[in-house]
């Protein structure tokens, strides 16, 4: 028997369906409204267990988000969003999230389900854009979880989707003789790029580092990085991509005069590598030039692996751990290590363990005379 308010349970006459009971109730929710809910089950425990859960949900639920579309929050996300973080990367939430928007977002926010977003991100990986569905699973999921928050809805849609395979990155470094090529092969094009392939080699700058360098930044043995280049910014540049890009890199005087000689067409010009006009760099100009020179040189590798290089190059003379984190400008040394640092070729034959310089004279045979000849080797 139950009690007044507990709702209703009664058996399903249709002999088709495999439940055989069904529960019905009327809540009022937050806002004052009353609403139906009904639940399916195979005992009257299973359908009175699913009733009370279906209870909470509800009651939990805010009504706002009974009425607003997923369209609608996600507008009220991003200008939540906008001030906090760089131009850059709001205008990349804004076009990541044009596949959601197209697909699901006329539908309730409340209603939206695991099943809704799995949904959309198949499609892109069908599509062949495995890396657009996994960043559409990552915006997504940092607006849900907004929303839990704001106590819109009680529960994340994509909190158990997993996470979308994408493929890995290719990433490398110059090999030694492959840098003279490069170089070689840079000083065919445009006054400016040497300069700025030589800088990127011997330095570790970041391309938007690079681009958006003043040249009163140059100093004959350092370079000061305040800043990395930004093509929505109306000064050409923005604040650097974290607390600890904000760095001083040393360089030697040979690359002090690169620098200085690459802009000689452009004296006056605040960059360190202008324009023929002595404009600032925009970074079109550089892939085009570096797709020419990569080919010309015959080597297969990113912009950024200059980047990779120099951080291998300092590992090859030495330089420890934090020592490479401080010049990159990260935050931690795992990722300098994990990502930035290569061995390059003939680098691990120089690291051949010597049994003579380890153990010195007590490395002896026995008695007799096989010297240096383990046992389970001796005829």
């Amino acid at each position: 028997m139950r009690l007044r308010g507990e709702g209703t349970i009664y058996r399903d006459t249709d002999p088709a369906r495999k439940t055989k009971f069904v529960a019905e109730k009327k809540v009022v929710l937050p806002d004052g409204t009353r609403k139906r809910i009904v639940v399916k089950g195979y005992t009257e425990q299973d359908v009175l267990k699913k009733l009370k859960a279906r209870e909470r949900r509800v009651a939990m639920a805010n009504p706002t988000a009974e009425h607003m579309t997923l369209n609608a929050f996600l507008d009220e996300w991003l200008q939540h969003k906008e001030p906090t973080v760089k131009r850059r990367t709001f205008l990349e939430y804004q076009a990541t999230l044009r596949h959601v928007r197209t697909r699901i977002g006329d539908l309730k926010l409340a209603r939206v389900s695991a099943r809704h977003v799995q949904q959309v991100l198949d499609d892109l990986v069908r599509a062949g854009t495995p890396t657009q569905a996994a960043n559409v699973r990552r915006y997504l999921r940092q607006a849900f979880r907004q929303a839990e928050r704001w106590e819109l809805i009680d529960r994340n849609p994509v909190r158990n989707i997993e996470p979308v395979r994408t493929p890995p990155v290719k990433r490398s470094v110059l090999q030694l003789h492959e840098i003279e090529r490069v170089l070689n092969a840079a000083r065919s094009r445009e006054a400016w790029f040497y300069p700025l392939v030589h800088t990127a080699i011997f330095t570790g700058l970041r391309h938007g580092e690079l681009l958006a360098l003043p040249i009163r930044n140059v100093e004959p043995f350092r370079i000061v990085v305040d800043r990395t280049h930004s093509r929505h910014s109306p000064s050409g540049f923005d604040r650097p991509k974290t607390p600890a890009a904000n760095r001083v890199v040393p360089i030697a005087p040979m690359t002090y005069d690169v620098i200085l000689r690459g802009r000689e067409h452009a004296m006056n010009s605040e960059w360190a590598f202008p324009t023929g006009v002595g404009s600032q760099l925009q970074m079109r100009n550089v892939y085009r030039s570096w797709n020419v020179v990569k080919e010309e040189a015959q080597v297969d590798v990113r912009i950024h692996d200059l980047r990779r290089t120099a951080a291998s190059l300092w590992a090859r003379n030495g330089a420890t751990p934090k020592q490479i984190q401080a010049l990159l400008g990260h935050a931690t040394p795992h990722l300098s290590l994990a990502v930035y640092t290569d061995v390059m070729e003939g680098d691990l034959d120089r690291v051949a363990l010597d049994p003579m310089g380890v153990l010195g004279g007590s490395l002896g045979g026995s008695k007799n005379g096989n010297r240096g000849i383990p046992r389970d080797a001796e005829g």
